[in-house]
């Protein structure tokens, strides 16, 4: 497998005359965490430390439940924050 950098991906992608193309970019596991956004499961100790009660209502206690439990804006802030 070939490893290209950011530029060469915005290069390719760049106006070159033709109709816009599309890409899909795959990425490694961890690269999230190397850029500094928090894992999931950090994120679900952020809400049970920062929203208990939206916590305790979470039907279990992982990150897809937990940030159920929160209302629309604390999610998008929450997340906002990265």
């Amino acid at each position: 497998m070939i490893e290209r950098t950011i530029e060469d991906i915005a290069e390719a992608l760049g106006p070159h005359g033709v109709a816009p193309r599309r890409c899909s970019v795959l990425l490694r596991a961890g690269c999230s965490i190397s850029a500094g956004i928090p894992s999931a499961s950090d994120i679900a100790r952020q809400i049970k430390v920062k929203f208990p009660a939206a916590y305790a209502r979470a039907a279990s206690h992982d990150y897809p439940d937990s940030m159920a439990a929160l209302e629309r804006g604390v999610r998008r802030d929450l997340i906002r924050a990265y």
